[in-house]
């Protein structure tokens, strides 16, 4: 089958209305459609062969204020960046909706990290740039289906046999040379291929499969890779080969309200209602200065426990990935933002034991509503950073989602602190942009 006859534009045609084409909620619904159809059909959206062709009338009529989509283009690769979390604010993007950003990009000289992310934005190739795209690309396939075939013999013993891993790393370090994205992990002036740098999740995982057996079978060396390079998407992937458990990993933000709410109010009755309300409210503002510390703790010392650290082994990566891995590869799911309850459980009841056999009951049963409160705090602000727009309307929060975004995509070794910088700045881990980090 020829490319001519698979690859087709996203139509706008006069039968749905004579100025469709000038409609931007059309071009935004027009794109979405085409790219879910591509998906549907096992293919890629910026496949050179299979994937979807959008107009350049499509991609300016974005920038109007009704679109449902919001379009960019890099190197004829067309992005929509609307609900992505801009690391330097989201303030920056606007200026470019509806246009080329190939020359922006580059001028900034964004890492291979940044670089890879695009990827996951793709919905679609520019129809005038498709040669231009091909050029940077390559003209190869990049439909998971056209793989599948090759790696369907190793994997039916065990799902997503690291030999697969291996093979897309050794792929992926071959190519690196002849692409412009060299050691140092900065795109040239011309621009990168995707496939250099350090292998992507995608190359790692199917994501059509069950994560957690992927993660447990997969290479050692790999895995930093793959959890480090952040998926940028908002689906919701399977993690359990159990779909009894699978809803376990789910979790939505107004739960974790509807749930510890009323046990952090009913703490703070029994404090308020045993001391006196000056020692009451000064043991609750204690617990939530507290929580602070244990926050970026947590946040420093357990998730990012570093990789290379970890034994070699199936179980403890699954652990590790369970705990925080999986937020930095799937930094958009919406559903794995905020800590089930079990987990929490898990985590707080220790720490619960453990300042009992050090502290007062008095002092424990004061404290501990306010350090409630401070996680209610944690999980709702961390939520508002990726996924909802309150951030723009609040400063503080804002100044706290730029800072977990250049955590999540440039600085992973920097700014812990979610609620607050200040034991960043206490241990000299803050987030200063005119410093270059290892993880660059």
């Amino acid at each position: 089958m020829s490319d001519a006859a698979v690859l087709q534009p996203v139509p706008l045609t006069p039968s749905a209305g004579e100025g469709l084409c000038a409609s931007a909620a059309a071009a935004g619904a027009a794109a979405g459609a085409a790219a879910a159809a591509a998906a549907a059909r096992g293919c890629c959206a910026a496949c050179p062969q299979h994937g979807v062709l959008l107009s350049r009338q499509q991609l300016e009529a974005s920038a109007a204020a009704n679109a449902s989509s919001k379009l960019v283009a890099y190197q004829g690769l067309v992005l929509d960046v609307l609900g992505f979390m801009h690391p330097g604010g989201n303030d920056l993007l606007q200026p470019f909706f509806g246009k080329d950003i190939t020359e922006a990009f580059d001028d900034v000289g964004h890492s291979s990290r940044a670089l890879q992310q695009l990827r996951g934005l793709a919905v679609g190739i520019l129809e005038e740039q498709r040669e231009r795209y091909i050029a940077w690309a390559g003209a190869g396939c990049l439909c998971s289906s056209s793989s599948s075939s090759s790696s369907k013999a190793s994997s039916k013993k065990k799902p997503a046999k690291p030999a697969a891993a291996a093979a897309a790393h050794d792929s992926t370090t071959d190519n690196e040379s002849e692409t412009s994205l060299g050691s140092e992990g900065s795109s040239s002036k011309t621009g990168g291929a995707p496939q250099g740098g350090p292998p992507s999740p995608e190359s790692l995982i199917d994501f059509s499969k069950p994560l957690v057996p992927q993660i447990y079978f997969m290479r050692h060396d790999l895995y930093k890779h793959c959890s480090q390079t952040p998926h940028c998407t908002d689906k919701v992937y399977t993690l359990l080969p159990w779909p009894q458990l699978e809803p376990l990993t789910k979790t939505r933000w107004w739960q974790v309200l509807l749930l510890w709410g009323p046990v952090c109010g009913y703490l703070a009755y029994c404090s308020f209602k045993t001391h006196p309300l000056p020692w009451s409210v000064g043991m609750l503002f204690f617990g939530l200065f507290v929580w602070t510390f244990v926050e970026y703790c947590m946040h420093r010392f357990l998730f990012h426990f570093p990789e290379d650290k970890l034994p070699d082994s199936g179980a403890v990566r699954v652990v590790h990935f369970l705990l925080h891995s999986i937020h930095h590869m799937l930094p958009m799911d919406p559903l794995r933002l905020v800590m089930p309850p079990v987990l929490l459980l898990l985590l707080s009841l220790p720490v619960f034991f453990l300042f009992c056999a050090i502290f007062p009951q008095w002092f424990v049963w004061g404290a501990w509503p306010g350090g409630l409160c401070g996680y209610l705090c944690y999980d709702l602000i961390h939520y508002q950073t990726h996924h909802c727009s309150i951030a723009d309307k609040v400063p503080y929060i804002n100044t706290l989602r730029v800072y977990h975004m250049k955590h999540h995509f440039k600085y992973p070794d920097l700014g812990f602190g979610v609620t607050s910088k200040f034991w960043d700045i206490v241990f000299g881990t803050p987030i200063d942009d005119k410093k270059k980090t290892p993880s660059e």
